[in-house]
Parts: C-alpha cells; sequence; structure tokens
C-alpha cells in the first residue's frame, strides 16, 4: 500500500512546482494529519447520517494536507461537500474522497475558490478518507468538510414458502395413441364366434450409437480483473501507472494488461513491476498525454482455487 499511497502524494505536487521554489517545504508544519495513516477522524450522526469538520490549509505557510477520515454504518448515496473560504480572491481549496483501500472514488467539482461537491451512488457501509489540499503553490483558505449519506431502500425479499405462479409445474401433454397394426394373424376364437385380431407388436430396430465426438484440447480458464488507475506520473521509459488492486486480485510482476480509456476502447498495454496485498505499480511506454482518459488496466488471471478469495471488479 506505500508504493501507491508515495504515487498518489506524488500526484498532489505535480504542476505546483513550477512557479518558482517556495520559501518552506509543502507539508512541513502539516501535522500529523498529513499522512493517511493518521488521518483525523470525526462522527457521522448515527440518527442524522451527517457529520461535519473542518480546518485550514496553505501550502506556502507549510499545511498543504490535511487527511480525514469517517465510516457509515449502512450502505447509501452518499455526498461530501467542501464549502471553500480562500484567503484571497483566486486562490482554492480541493479534496479527493477514497475508500477503506485508498482507491479514489472522486474529486471535487465546482468552480476555483467555490464550493466543491463528490458525489458516489450505492456506498458498502465502512471507513473512508478525504484529502483536503491546497492545489497549486500560492493557494491557501479555511473549508468545512460536510458528509451526508442517504441509505438505499432496503429490497424486500419474496417469501419462500409461498411459490410463484411460474413456479408451479404444468400437466404435461399426453402422448397420441398408436393406431392398432391389423398385419398380425387371424385367430378363430373358441366356442365360434366372429374374428379378431391380434395385435403383434413389432420391435423397433435399435438406433446406431453415435459415433463419440473427438476430444477437444482444454483451453486454460482464466477470469478477467480490472483494476482501476488511481494515480500516474512520468517514469524512465514512459509513465508508472498506481492500480488499485494488487496480490489479493491474483496480481502479479511481470503481468501484461491492457489499458481501457473512459469509452470503453483499449490504448495499449502496461507491464506490473511490483504489487501488495491491495494494490500494485505497472509500467507503460505511454506517455502522460497519451493516458489523459485512461480509467485502468485488465487482466487475464488464472482463477483463485476455492477458499483463496479475490477480486473480479473494477476497484
Amino acid at each position: 500500500m506505500r508504493t501507491m499511497k508515495w504515487g498518489f502524494v506524488l500526484a498532489l505536487g505535480v504542476g505546483a512546482c513550477g512557479g518558482g521554489a517556495a520559501q518552506i517545504p509543502p507539508d512541513s508544519k502539516s501535522g500529523t494529519d498529513m499522512a493517511w495513516t493518521a488521518a483525523a477522524p470525526f462522527e457521522i450522526d448515527s440518527d442524522l447520517l451527517e457529520g461535519e469538520t473542518g480546518d485550514t490549509v496553505s501550502y506556502a505557510g507549510g499545511d498543504r494536507t490535511d487527511w480525514k477520515r469517517f465510516a457509515i454504518s449502512k450502505p447509501g448515496d452518499l455526498t461530501v461537500t467542501l464549502k471553500v473560504r480562500p484567503s484571497a480572491p483566486g486562490l482554492d481549496v480541493q479534496m479527493k474522497l477514497l475508500d477503506s483501500y485508498y482507491n479514489v472514488l472522486g474529486t471535487g467539482t465546482g468552480e476555483r475558490g467555490k464550493t466543491k461537491k463528490v458525489v458516489v451512488k450505492g456506498t458498502d457501509a465502512g471507513k473512508y478518507y478525504v484529502v483536503v489540499y491546497a492545489p497549486d503553490v500560492k493557494d491557501a483558505g479555511a473549508y468545512t468538510l460536510k458528509v451526508k449519506l442517504k441509505p438505499v431502500a432496503p429490497v424486500i425479499a419474496a417469501d419462500p414458502t409461498k411459490p410463484k405462479q411460474d413456479d408451479v409445474p404444468l400437466p404435461l401433454k399426453i402422448a397420441a395413441i398408436p393406431e392398432a397394426d391389423t398385419s398380425g394373424p387371424v385367430r378363430k376364437p373358441s366356442g365360434g364366434g366372429k374374428k379378431h385380431v391380434v395385435v403383434v407388436a413389432k420391435p423397433d430396430k435399435p438406433d446406431k450409437p453415435d459415433k463419440p465426438d473427438k476430444p477437444e484440447k482444454p483451453v486454460p480458464a482464466t477470469d478477467s480483473v480490472r483494476a482501476r488507475i488511481n494515480d500516474m506520473r512520468s517514469g524512465g521509459m514512459g509513465t508508472v501507472l498506481i492500480l488499485g488492486k494488487g496480490e489479493s486480485s491474483n496480481l502479479s510482476v511481470g503481468l501484461k494488461g491492457t489499458i481501457y480509456l473512459k469509452s470503453g476502447k483499449s490504448a495499449g498495454s502496461a507491464t506490473i513491476k511490483s504489487v501488495t496485498d491491495g494494490s500494485a505499480t505497472a509500467e507503460t511506454t505511454m506517455s502522460l498525454d497519451q493516458l489523459a482518459d485512461a480509467q485502468g488496466v485488465s487482466f487475464h488471471v488464472a482463477p483463485k482455487k476455492e477458499g483463496d478469495g479475490g477480486g473480479g471488479g473494477d476497484q
């Protein structure tokens, strides 16, 4: 997880160092909450299903980054709002929302220097993180961070003791009765009387057994794993990608995958260089400009054995 997180922190600084050297390091006075490992917690009211916190950030003042964390006890639609009060006109404060595995769920949308918002539909119960930061060298200001959860209506399960109408089997049609075969011998009944026909059934000829099909060569089974790109940065031979899945999803060093865009089209390939339990780094020869619309990397991996766990989905 540390490999992924340093890539994320580095991404916060991309483009922020171009306006001349800062007087002091941007996070030299941020305190313990500058790190995701010591994010400051705040409570979500169990009745109102909302909570809020606030603080200040300043790039030039050495307090660029604040990490916050909260937990929700039930699934629902999550709305995170950042009310910004910049220190001077034209300055800004920004945020990102992450899940418990540090996958970025969204970046604040809104005009510079004004309120930002992230909305995620159908979130699961659990722990979440918000990183609030001054995006550019001169940015600074106070902020209020508010979280609001809208529970999802529960799905009412059908009573398993009451069969559905479709579950009641319909009676089968009665098979047609064949006509009698009158080609058999005619016998005269004892004691006189009319002739009657004794029907002797002819045995059916047995069908010839079908020739067995030639066995096909077995095709190795694979699972498709789609790993979300959480961050990217320039590397020695192209671009380094920070992925939101790792060994727990059966990813391994040397595994090649296909980069896919927002449109669903493929854009090139990437090879995994390092993995941890919940994240991985991969390299591609494509540039950052070429990867502007990249969403993730799709891999084909050997399926997990029963009981091993693993993950499929796009994280």
